[in-house]
């Protein structure tokens, strides 16, 4: 049997199972945490200390985080202060040991902004869309985020989000078929992946049937992005629309068929779960590129 993919990590006292496999540890009543206040939760500075103890480094020189948009004003001063300094994990060479992680820099985005570098980086066009509007539809567990952008500027009066998202939609089917459901996180990921990739939905052993739930689907996305239309306003200046987040599949298909009608631009991320972090790994390589031009021209 392989070693499982799971390191216990402490915060304030408290151990944490986090890893691929701490959930096979659960006891099928924990609940996925998605309140506002997430960055400051100790389940997440949880998640924090395992990614950097997956890094192996005594020290990050840059750490590019986001949140979304619905928390950014409120608590990017917060998780910065949080996630800068010295910080112990267990070693991953000596298990017996920790290791002290000393992170140097951090700065916060709105998350969505991660998906813009990763979609313009890597095709090479940064420079070009530096002079379009771009609207990023970031399907999140969460939250439903949009951000619109004058090249990598935002235009934070059309910026915005709305708690209909991933969450919204399992909770909805889960609540459906029974309501205690969303208490037992393998079912709500039964459910995440049978919406995901039209697998079969078993729960206390039977099979459900989730097509007639299809209509609580639908009717969340087209709340959500109504929502969305509303704060953005009239979609006749944007040039360019980036679908993408965990639950890109959830909204890709009525964006397009609603969208498509007045607009052609309509892009969704090929790889779109992990497209914000791959962003943010673009950001902190011009932020270190850009200290290190500083530097020599002092």
């Amino acid at each position: 049997m392989s070693k499982a993919d799971r390191i216990v990590v402490a915060v304030d006292g408290e151990s944490y199972s986090v890893g691929a496999d701490a959930l096979a540890e659960s006891k099928g009543i924990y609940k996925r945490e998605v309140a506002a206040g997430y960055s400051t939760t100790r389940i997440y500075r949880a998640l924090f200390l395992g990614a950097l103890q997956k890094m192996r480094l005594q020290a990050v020189d840059y750490m590019v985080v986001g949140l979304p948009l619905t928390t950014y004003d409120r608590y990017a001063d917060e998780l910065k202060g949080l996630l800068t300094g010295v910080h112990e994990v267990p070693n991953p060479v000596k298990p017996d040991q920790n290791l002290k992680v000393d992170v140097r820099r951090v700065k916060v985005f709105p998350q969505p902004s991660g998906a813009f570098y990763n979609y313009a980086v890597p095709r090479k066009l940064l420079e070009s869309m530096q002079y379009q509007t771009n609207l990023v539809i970031d399907a999140g567990y969460g939250t439903l985020d949009w951000f619109v952008t004058e090249g990598a500027r935002p235009l934070t009066g059309r910026c915005s989000a709305t708690p209909k998202s991933v969450w919204a939609v399992i909770s909805a089917v889960a609540e459906h078929i029974a309501p205690d459901l969303t208490q037992n996180p393998r079912t709500m990921q039964r459910i995440d992946n049978a919406l995901r990739v039209n697998a079969p939905l078993n729960i206390n052993g039977k099979q459900v049937d989730i097509a007639p739930m299809r209509t609580l689907v639908t009717q969340i996305v087209e709340d959500a992005i109504n929502e969305m239309l509303l704060s953005i306003g009239n979609i006749s200046d944007i040039d360019n629309i980036l679908i993408t987040g965990g639950g890109a599949h959830l909204f890709a298909d009525y964006v397009k068929k609603e969208l498509g009608k007045s607009h052609s631009q309509i892009h969704t991320d090929a790889d779109p779960v992990y497209s914000n972090v791959r962003g943010f790994q673009y950001a902190g390589e011009f932020w270190a590129a850009r200290d290190a031009s500083n530097r020599a021209a002092a």
